[in-house]
């Protein structure tokens, strides 16, 4: 998706409308790369689910370490929840947080990626929003949890999955 953005830089402004019919060709190019059964992870990147962020941060590489720092309760957790689902549409991911049990991560990730409120969300909702991603994300809420145990349970992973992307949630709440 990237890649094809990337061919329609802008000089100054863009029409909103255009820059969503860029992001739909893009999108279809890619989807019909995996139709095809091609692998897509090889991107030049994966994007961001914030748009803006490809721009001013630049796309996920491959091995590369990305660390989202700042104070307690503004958005950190929110912002590698979705960043890892949105992934999740372009390869499998081994997401590990030691912050959230499952129905946390639901109650907050929901409202989020849908823009509406948890009591709005249909059951009809939920079962798209799984069926959609269930594949690819892979969820690990271990509360107790040391950096080894962690890399020892994602090498297993690696074993059984193609790895595209590893998220972990609060690398302060890893024990030693």
């Amino acid at each position: 998706v990237a890649e094809v953005m990337s061919q329609t830089e802008p000089s100054q402004a863009q029409p909103l409308a255009e820059l969503v019919r860029d992001y739909a060709r893009a999108e279809r190019e890619l989807q019909a790369a995996k139709d095809r059964g091609e692998d897509v992870t090889h991107i030049e990147g994966l994007p961001w689910p914030y748009h803006t962020w490809d721009k001013t941060v630049g796309l996920s590489k491959p091995g590369q370490l990305i660390i989202i720092a700042a104070r307690p309760k503004m958005g950190k957790s929110v912002i590698l929840a979705q960043t890892a689902i949105h992934w999740g549409r372009y390869g499998v991911g081994y997401w590990w947080t030691g912050e959230m049990d499952g129905s946390a991560i639901v109650s907050r990730v929901l409202p989020a990626d849908l823009r509406k409120p948890l009591g709005q969300i249909s059951l009809r909702d939920m079962d798209a929003y799984a069926s959609e991603l269930a594949p690819n994300v892979w969820i690990d809420v271990e509360r107790i949890m040391t950096a080894e145990r962690l890399v020892g349970r994602v090498e297993a992973f690696r074993a059984r999955h193609k790895l595209t992307y590893l998220v972990v949630d609060h690398l302060s709440l890893l024990g030693d």
